[in-house]
C-alpha cells in the first residue's frame, strides 16, 4: 500500500513540475511576443527579418499542437496571441509594401 501511495505522490510531483514548466515557457513566450510586437510597431526590425517572421507566423498560427506544446492547457490564449502577432506583422508588411 505504501508503494502505491509513493507512486501516486511521485506522479503528482512530476505533473506539478510539468505544469510549472509549461507555465514558465508560456509566460516567457508571451513576454517575447509582446516585445516583438513593440519592435515591429516602432519599425526597429529589418525587412528580411520581418518577412521571415511573417512567413513563420503564417505557417504556424493555426497549429493547435504547437500552441498546446508551448502553453499547455492555456493553448487557446496562445493561439490568440499568435493571431495578434500575425496581424501586427501583416499590417507592418502592408505598411512597408512588402509582398505577402
Amino acid at each position: 500500500m505504501m508503494n502505491f501511495l509513493q507512486t501516486i505522490m511521485g506522479l503528482a510531483v512530476f505533473a506539478a513540475l510539468i505544469i510549472g514548466l509549461l507555465t514558465f515557457v508560456g509566460l516567457f513566450i508571451r513576454l517575447l511576443c509582446n516585445v516583438i510586437i513593440k519592435q515591429v510597431k516602432l519599425d526597429r526590425i529589418s525587412d528580411e527579418i520581418l518577412i521571415q517572421h511573417y512567413n513563420m507566423f503564417k505557417k504556424y498560427k493555426d497549429s493547435v499542437f504547437l500552441a498546446f506544446l508551448c502553453y499547455g492547457i492555456l493553448y487557446l490564449y496562445g493561439m490568440k496571441l499568435n493571431q495578434k502577432a500575425f496581424d501586427v506583422y501583416q499590417q507592418c508588411m502592408i505598411k512597408r509594401s512588402l509582398p505577402l
